[in-house]
């Protein structure tokens, strides 16, 4: 398995590493690799932030033994503190922390770059490196559970009804089956977030692959005109067909 290249970063400094077969400064995809370090450096300054803390970041530099991006810190007791709940926020066992689910997104969506058997990414701080978790732990989970997650519905309908929904808390979008009532209920909350509870199947690699909306409470709908959100729709099913 590869290999971290550096034990530890300097005082004062923070990295976060990319490791594997081939990967360099000449040759990683740079824009994906820009994308995870903006948004992981972000979620850590808010991670900061919500405890009263102001780390500055400043600086930048890309470091060659396989490719890292380092930025100074200003305080390595606040940075490696809020880095390590950055961590556990992007596996999955913390909410991200207030204003900076979107950080989250942005993360693990340039993630899929690097989310290969033989490549890793590492941060490091002073004299301690911890793995960054590409994906959610979701095997874990058991088959057939309760959820209770922050999602967005973002289709409704169908000959035999159903929802999909979009979460940072699963990889991939997945399907839920609702009665008639429910469809037109959720009908004019397309695109929207809100809590969910549902029960839901899941398969060996802890995706959601079925089950029923309990229920979906919108948190965001202070000034939105639900035909909006209908013609959204109608223009997406009609580029699908």
């Amino acid at each position: 398995m590869p290999r971290a290249q550096v034990d530890g970063a300097e005082p004062g400094r923070l990295l976060l590493e990319f490791d594997g077969p081939g990967v360099h400064p000449d040759t990683i995809d740079a824009l994906s690799m820009l994308e995870m370090a903006a948004s992981f450096f972000s979620l850590i300054a808010a991670e900061a932030a919500a405890v009263g803390g102001e780390l500055r970041l400043a600086g930048v530099a890309i470091r060659d033994k396989c490719a890292a991006v380092e930025v100074r810190v200003s305080d390595d007791t606040l940075a490696m503190y809020s880095a390590e709940r950055t961590l556990r926020v992007l596996e999955g066992s913390l909410p991200a922390p207030p204003k900076a689910a979107q950080q989250v997104h942005r993360f693990r969506k340039a993630a899929r770059a690097f989310d290969k058997p033989d490549h890793r990414v590492v941060a490091l701080g002073i004299d301690w490196q911890k793995p960054v978790p590409l994906v959610l732990r979701v095997a874990e989970r058991p088959l057939d559970s309760l959820i209770n997650i922050r999602a967005k519905l973002v289709r409704i309908g169908g000959s035999t009804p159903a929802a999909r929904f979009d979460s940072l808390m699963e990889r991939e979008e997945f399907t839920l089956n609702v009665n008639e009532a429910q469809c037109r209920e959720l009908g004019p909350h397309v695109y929207l977030e809100g809590d969910l509870e549902a029960l839901v199947e899941r398969d060996s690699d802890g995706k959601i692959i079925g089950g029923k909306v309990l229920s979906f409470e919108v948190v965001e709908e202070v000034g939105r005109d639900p035909w909006v959100a209908w013609e959204q729709w109608y223009r997406e099913v009609n580029q699908e067909d």
